[in-house]
């Protein structure tokens, strides 16, 4: 088999990154092997072809390679890191429209999301030549004048996101990391959504909404596990209805590293979308963005709109059976 294999160099916790390329160099002796240069790959892993960056920034780095990769035809594309690597070479497949199965390893400061199915510890048992394929449903986000982004896992609208400083998970500014490049500690503010704020589902304006401190949107993940589960409110009626993604409401901080006790009551809206739906949102504060599986994107204030997509990815998965993801955070 060949396989392309790529490391993100600034992960939450690359620590275990050199563990991680010890395991994957058993497993990828008897394969054709194709990684980067330096942090992206090389310093890991053995490869019979190494691939020279090129670019300045990050996301042009990895453009750059996964160009490369494609080119390759690579049986499987591996990528170690946190949700957020995993959505930026899955989106770089979508917009090529390139059907290649992706397995994601987790190293990153947050790896709950369905593409990341392998880490240290169950690597090594894995068979390169016995291998599940899940297709992963996605969120699309539309922006006028701009490719479109894509999320696997979850959107945040919010003004902090979840990263990680001397090893410990905190809550950084949105603003300050996509205006000056900085990592700066920020508590999530409270009040950021106005009483005009608007949800519309397909041009029609969503009644009954209160005031939230956080929305998140999902793709619903093996939707038929909330079937009978009343207590998760309208997701338990999400695959009877054939709806693939839900937006919620809160009125507490969910996405939060400074979550240390049960909190107090939660209340929360669900809103199922499905595949013919297009979500939109109005009169959002300058303040809020779109973090998209973790990765901060674009002022919520833009005028986007937001699709489901059945299917979207394949996704390399450790057993048939098992519908979670690793959940190592």
């Amino acid at each position: 088999m060949k396989i392309a294999v790529v490391f993100n160099p600034s992960a939450g916790r690359k620590r275990i990154f050199s563990e991680i390329g010890k395991d994957l160099n058993e497993k990828l002796k008897e394969q054709n092997v194709i990684t980067g240069e330096a942090g992206y790959g090389k310093n890991y892993i053995d490869s019979e072809k190494i691939i020279a960056l090129s670019g300045t920034s990050f996301l042009e780095k990895l453009e750059y390679l996964m160009k490369n990769f494609i080119a390759e035809n690579p049986d499987i594309i591996i990528g170690v890191g946190g949700d957020g690597i995993l959505t930026h070479i899955a989106s770089i497949l979508l917009k090529r429209n390139v059907r290649i199965p992706l397995m994601g390893i987790a190293g990153g400061t947050a790896n709950v999301g369905p593409l990341i199915r392998f880490n240290a510890s169950n690597l090594l048992k894995m068979n390169f030549e016995n291998l599940s394929i899940e297709e992963i449903p996605a969120l699309k986000v539309n922006i006028p004048g701009k490719s479109s982004l894509y999320a696997f896992n979850d959107i945040v609208i919010g003004d902090t996101f979840l990263g990680t400083q001397n090893g410990n998970m905190v809550n950084l500014s949105v603003k300050d990391f996509l205006e000056f490049k900085m990592k700066i500690v920020k508590e999530p503010q409270t009040n950021l959504f106005g009483k005009n704020f608007t949800i519309k589902k397909n041009k029609t304006k969503v009644a009954g909404l209160f005031l939230p401190v956080q929305i998140v949107l999902s793709p619903l993940y093996a939707r038929k596990f909330y079937i009978g589960k009343a207590v998760s409110g309208s997701l338990c009626l999400a695959d009877y209805f054939d709806e693939g993604a839900a937006i919620c409401l809160s009125d507490t901080i969910l996405i939060d590293s400074n979550l240390r006790k049960t909190p107090a009551p939660i209340l929360s809206q669900h809103i199922l979308f499905g595949k013919n739906d297009l979500i939109e949102f109005e009169n959002l504060s300058e303040d809020l963005y779109f973090i998209l599986d973790g990765n901060p994107t674009v002022k919520a204030s833009e005028n986007v709109s937001i699709e489901y997509i059945e299917n979207a990815i394949d996704s390399v998965i450790f057993d048939k059976n098992d519908i979670l993801p690793i959940l190592e955070y």
